[in-house]
């Protein structure tokens, strides 16, 4: 009887170990890039923070200041997949951004592909939201 139920708990253990894996996590992918925002009253260094869950895409948008004058615009982010040869939007979100107050975006229930992904930003002026600034990159990861 011993035997028997050492064998199924084994069993038990071995099935559980195949099909619901060790219990680690996926390595969670965290990224900055750096950029020159060229703002109206001059250049600022600024920030693309990207990062990852197993579900999720958080970017962040971080504006530098140019001397005591702090830089501010619109954004609009695209979290971009590579497939088929082009970028391809899979999802958006915008918001304001500025030196000292940084954007931070949640892209929600994004499937992983293992394919290159990356988040487009564009810049707008903070006061007139048609006029674009500037286009940048956050680094290419894996997803």
């Amino acid at each position: 009887m011993k035997k028997i139920t050492l064998l199924a708990f084994v069993g038990i253990m071995v099935f559980g170990f195949i099909f619901m894996g060790t219990g680690k996590t996926a390595e969670a992918v965290s990224k900055t890039t750096s950029f020159t925002y060229h703002s109206g009253i001059g250049d600022a260094k600024s920030y693309i923070h990207t990062s990852e869950n197993y579900i999720n895409v958080y970017a962040t948008v971080e504006l530098g200041r140019v001397g005591t004058w702090g830089t501010a615009a619109y954004c609009k982010l695209y979290l971009q997949r590579y497939t088929g040869g082009s970028w391809k939007t899979i999802d958006t979100a915008s918001g304001d951004a500025e030196y000292g107050k940084k954007l931070n975006v949640t892209f929600s229930n994004i499937a992983k592909k293992s394919a290159s992904t990356r988040v487009k930003v564009k810049l707008y002026n903070n006061w007139k939201h048609s006029e674009l600034m500037q286009t940048v990159y956050s680094s290419k990861w894996t997803r």
